[in-house]
C-alpha cells in the first residue's frame, strides 16, 4: 500500500534471528545430518505469553500445554529459512542450499523418519523418496494428519463441510 502524496511504501518488518542448535554427529556431512532446536524460554520461536509461561514454570514447558493445540498457540513465527554452505569435495568450489519453510509447513508431534539404509553390499545409502517423510515422535501427541494422493495435511488444513 503507498501512503497519500509521498510515494513511499510500507514494507513488512522482516526479523532474521539465528536458533540455537542441537546437533547429531557431523561425519563431514556424508549422508544426512540432523539438527533440533530446543523450545526453551529463550526461543525466538515462542510467543512472548509463552516464554513468561515457561520462566514461570521454572523454566520448564507446562506440563498442560504437551498437546498439539498447546504447541501451535505457544509458537509464531511466519517463515523459517534454513541455509547450508559449504565446499565440495569434488571441485573446492562453495556450494550453498536454502529451504524456507511457511508456519503452516510445520507439524507438531512428528519427526522426520530415517532415510538411511545398507545397500545389498552393506554399504550406507539415502533413500531419497523418505527424505521429506514424517512419523509421529515416541509418545504420540500429534496433530491429527489426512493422506493424500499429494500428501499429508493436518486436519486444520482439510476444508470444512458446509
Amino acid at each position: 500500500d503507498e501512503e497519500e502524496g509521498t510515494g513511499s511504501k510500507i514494507v513488512p518488518r522482516m526479523v532474521f534471528t539465528k536458533l540455537e542448535l542441537e546437533t547429531s554427529e557431523h561425519p563431514l556431512f556424508k549422508r544426512i545430518w540432523r539438527f533440533k532446536h530446543i523450545i526453551n524460554p529463550d526461543s525466538p520461536l515462542l510467543t512472548s505469553e509463552a516464554q513468561k509461561a515457561i520462566m514461570h514454570n521454572n523454566g520448564n514447558w507446562p506440563r498442560e500445554w504437551n498437546n498439539h493445540k498447546a504447541v501451535r498457540k505457544a509458537i509464531r513465527f511466519n517463515q523459517m529459512v534454513v541455509s547450508f554452505t559449504g565446499i565440495s569435495n569434488i571441485s573446492g568450489a562453495s556450494v550453498y542450499k536454502q529451504k524456507v519453510y511457511d508456519y503452516v509447513d510445520t507439524v507438531v508431534g512428528y519427526q522426520f523418519v530415517n532415510a538411511l539404509y545398507r545397500g545389498r553390499r552393506g554399504n550406507l545409502k539415502v533413500d531419497l523418496r523418505l527424505i521429506n517423510d514424517v512419523a509421529e515422535q515416541t509418545g504420540g501427541g500429534g496433530e491429527p494428519l489426512h493422506v493424500t494422493g499429494k500428501g499429508s495435511v493436518r486436519d486444520s488444513d482439510m476444508p470444512k463441510a458446509s
